[in-house]
């Protein structure tokens, strides 16, 4: 009797849990490809010092898709990025969390960036390319 007890008990959780309603969770290539960032760009580094990095932009990516149907970014078209700080490259760290390979001039780059007053921060990650 305490048996059936246990397991009826068991079994409404379990019933519950698969009721619950479902989570949609977006990775960073999900966020790229569905416009979430103000401007997606390719381009090489033309400037670095501690407060940032400035950006030549050599082409703009934008998707057909967007995040939020309802609410679309719309995605601004840059000749030039001014990005503040913190600014490094994905996947560049060691175990310890410091950078491997810091940005520098000449450097080609892909950027996620959102809009912070006159300048962009990074949105969705920084990544090294070989070449434009």
């Amino acid at each position: 009797m305490r048996f059936l007890q246990k397991y009826r008990i068991i079994l409404i959780i379990g019933v519950l849990l698969m009721l619950c309603g479902i989570a949609y969770a977006a990775d960073q290539l999900y966020r790229f490809r569905h416009n979430d960032h103000d401007a997606l760009i390719i381009g090489e580094i033309t400037h670095m010092d501690e407060t940032g990095a400035k950006v030549k932009v050599a082409k703009g990516i934008v998707s057909a898709k967007n995040l939020n149907e309802n609410h679309p970014k719309k995605q601004l078209k840059l000749s030039e990025a001014n990005i503040i700080m913190p600014f490094g490259y994905e996947g560049f760290y060691n175990e310890d969390g410091s950078c491997t390979v810091d940005p520098c001039v000449g450097d080609y780059v892909l950027l996620s960036l959102d809009k912070d007053g006159n300048n962009f921060k990074v949105a969705w990650g920084a990544y090294k390319v070989d070449s434009l």
